[in-house]
């Protein structure tokens, strides 16, 4: 499935009434059902954009290659947690820096992460104009 392409000012204009495309994240493609592109807004819209900004990785996405939007997971996959420890750290402010210019985002409450066996464990709390998200992923 070809997908169009969209600016990072489009990608972050989340607000009231607005619509966001749905993004399976498992099947890392557009959530369709009954052959209709599926949309979500208020604050499962600004969760999707959150969880979005997070697994998305600069290097592998040529559409974010020369923006700051998505992460640069390659500094730190398959290192040791204390050799990748500073780097790890800098993802996490990246992604605070990135969340923090969602519209509808008030603050990042949290933002934590977890090494284990080489797999990072991110954990989010927000608060948003339409309440608090949270959400824990495997990057």
């Amino acid at each position: 499935m070809s997908l169009p392409s969209f600016s990072l000012e489009e990608e972050n204009q989340v607000s009231n009434g607005d619509k966001v495309i749905a993004w399976d994240f498992k099947g890392n493609e557009i959530l369709i059902k009954n052959m209709y592109i599926q949309t979500l807004s208020g604050k499962e819209a600004i969760k999707n954009k959150i969880i979005k900004i997070i697994k998305t990785d600069k290097a592998f996405a040529s559409i974010y290659k020369n923006s700051s939007y998505g992460i640069d997971r390659l500094s730190i996959l398959g290192k040791e947690f204390y050799s990748s420890k500073t780097k790890v750290e800098a993802l996490v402010e990246d992604m605070k820096n990135q969340i923090k210019k969602i519209l509808g985002v008030n603050d990042v409450l949290s933002l934590n992460s977890k090494m284990e066996d080489s797999v990072l464990t991110i954990s989010f709390t927000v608060d948003t104009i339409y309440g608090v998200v949270e959400e824990v992923l495997n990057v």
